[in-house]
């Protein structure tokens, strides 16, 4: 699996979008097989690629198959959308109080994979400051899917119709991007980083989540001892749980 990792990396390095294509490469370039840690002429099929993707996530596959999602009403300036869920972050905040780990989220494994090969090495080099006193900032961000937001027709209504459609991204939605004060298709995104340090590392990235439940990250406050953190103005007015780790947030 280290191979194959590697190897998704480079090819996300060099914006090849195409495992089919990457695979395709590699077997033609003895150069960027032995760069990935393969043994030229034994180069995994693409299945293979995909079977590993696929453990990255832990929950359901999405169904391709729905109807288009519309935007909202126009918001005003410096408006933001209400919270889908109020008093989320409250439930989340008595949780971890308690005691209660979030070690079974879909994005688990992909948690572990930043923590151990990428956030604790760089803790290690002392890339992130001190550990003791660690300055944290938390923001979120809209991210656009390549994905279509018409999607695909598979009906065979001759007209304009409100059927279902084929999606290549079926889990992106319209959000409002405040910043650029338009409607952009595609995720919610939150990330932490090590402000502390020169180097402004992230912690921790989230996707599809809203900046409420950042009290979920698990996988990056055992980085956390002492220190203080900076959040989004959306947190400023929520509560937020205590920055000191305990074993149930420890990975």
């Amino acid at each position: 699996m280290p191979e194959i990792l590697r190897s998704l990396v480079l090819m996300s390095h060099l914006k090849e979008e195409s495992i089919d294509t990457w695979v395709d490469r590699l077997r033609g370039d003895d150069l960027l097989a032995v760069i990935c840690g393969f043994v030229p002429g034994q180069i995994p099929g693409v299945g293979t690629f995909y079977d590993l993707l696929d453990r990255f996530w832990l929950g359901e596959k999405p169904c391709r198959i729905r109807k288009a999602r519309k935007k909202r009403t126009k918001l005003a300036d410096g408006e933001k959308l209400p919270p889908k869920y109020p008093g989320v972050m409250d439930r989340l905040v008595a949780r971890l109080l308690e005691g209660r780990a979030f070690t079974c989220r879909e994005e688990s494994v992909l948690h572990q994979i930043l923590a151990i090969s990428v956030v604790r090495p760089s803790l290690e080099l002392g890339l992130l400051g001190d550990p003791k006193d660690m300055t944290t900032a938390g923001d979120g961000s809209i991210y656009e899917t390549g994905g279509s937001p018409h999607g695909k027709k598979i009906c065979k209504c001759e007209e304009r119709c409100d059927c279902k459609r084929r999606f290549s991204d079926p889990e992106a939605d319209w959000g409002w991007d405040s910043y650029r004060k338009a409607w952009v298709y595609g995720h919610t995104g939150y990330d932490i980083t090590a402000a502390g340090s020169r180097y402004d590392l992230p912690i921790y990235i989230g996707m599809g989540r809203h900046p409420a439940t950042i009290a979920s990250w698990p996988y990056a406050a055992w980085t956390i001892s002492e220190g203080s953190t900076r959040t989004s103005s959306l947190q400023d007015s929520l509560p937020m749980p205590p920055m000191t780790p305990t074993p149930s947030m420890s990975c």
